[in-house]
């Protein structure tokens, strides 16, 4: 007994084309703008890593006793440090909430980051004195993105740790250690192991 397969060799009617087309334009439109959001993510922590890395090479040179002024000088408008256009990086402050209770010296700015009052001066340009790879007074880079603000904060030792504002309150990003080249375990590598900074 032979079986008969009925088979509709019409095709797609416009309508159900259509519909398919919609479908296939709504899946890629939201894994576009789900990628989207982990790119800026990943593009803010690469710029805070890229910033890391050129703050650690000049005290490297200070600390090497290089006496080139020039080799010991992190300057956020030198050439290595590209701009990223939906990404901004400032040495201006990006204020938080402050629940700190000691207020900066000196007229020195300050933001409160997990509770610790982190004084700096804003500089877009600081040298490492030779040897001894210290800076006069500790400084704050802000990166900013449409999605994440982070800064990265360098206190007089030369060393260096990240904070995001988050529901704008600072808090210190341990877990982004990684992203940054390693430090001196001898000096302290985050605020709360620095207090107040003057």
């Amino acid at each position: 007994m032979a079986v008969k397969i009925l088979t509709n060799n019409k095709g797609l009617s416009l309508i159900e084309l259509m519909v398919v087309i919609v479908l296939i334009g709504i899946i890629l439109s939201t894994i576009i703008f789900m990628a989207k959001g982990a790119i800026l993510n990943m593009g803010t922590e690469a710029v805070i890593s890229e910033l890391a890395l050129a703050i650690y090479k000049a005290r490297q040179e200070a600390v090497s006793g290089n006496p080139d002024p020039s080799k010991r000088t992190f300057d956020l408008n030198q050439p290595l440090i590209k701009p990223y256009s939906p990404i901004k990086i400032t040495a201006i402050p990006v204020l938080g909430t402050n629940t700190c209770k000691s207020i900066c010296e000196d007229q020195l700015n300050s933001i409160c980051v997990s509770g610790n009052n982190f004084c700096f001066t804003p500089s877009e340009k600081f040298t490492f004195e030779r040897s001894s790879g210290r800076l006069t007074n500790p400084h704050a880079l802000f990166v900013t993105s449409n999605k994440r603000i982070m800064a990265i904060l360098i206190t007089t030792s030369g060393n260096y740790f990240v904070a995001e504002l988050i529901n704008n309150t600072w808090k210190t990003q341990r877990e982004l250690k990684q992203l940054l080249p390693k430090q001196d375990n001898k000096q302290p590598t985050d605020v709360g192991d620095v207090g107040q900074i003057k």
